[in-house]
C-alpha cells in the first residue's frame, strides 16, 4: 500500500444560527483506504458502501455548512467531474 498523502485540515466557516438552533461544529477523517472489488458479486457491496458514505457526508454538510457553501460545492464539484465526461453515457447513437 502506498503512502497516503496528508492534507492539511481545513478551516471553514459554519452556518449561522438561527435562534437557539446552531449549526454543529464537524469534523470529517478520511483515513482507511477502501478495499479492492475483486468479484462480480461484491459490486452491491460496493455500491451500498459507496451509498452510506456519500449519504453521511451529505448530512454532516448540509447539517453545518452555509447554503452559499453547499451551492459553491456543488457547482465545483460538478464542473471538476464534467471535466472528466468525454463521451456520452449511452453507445447506441
Amino acid at each position: 500500500m502506498s503512502q497516503a498523502t496528508k492534507i492539511e485540515p481545513l478551516g471553514l466557516y459554519r452556518a449561522s444560527s438561527i435562534g437557539d438552533l446552531a449549526a454543529p461544529q464537524v469534523i470529517i477523517e478520511i483515513r482507511q483506504e477502501i478495499d479492492v472489488c475483486k468479484d462480480v458479486d461484491e459490486i452491491e457491496r460496493f455500491r451500498q458502501i459507496y451509498a452510506r458514505d456519500a449519504n453521511a457526508l451529505a448530512e454532516a454538510l448540509f447539517l453545518s455548512l452555509p447554503g452559499g457553501t453547499i451551492d459553491a460545492l456543488l457547482v465545483a464539484m460538478l464542473q471538476q467531474k464534467a471535466s472528466i465526461l468525454r463521451v456520452p453515457y449511452e453507445t447506441r447513437i
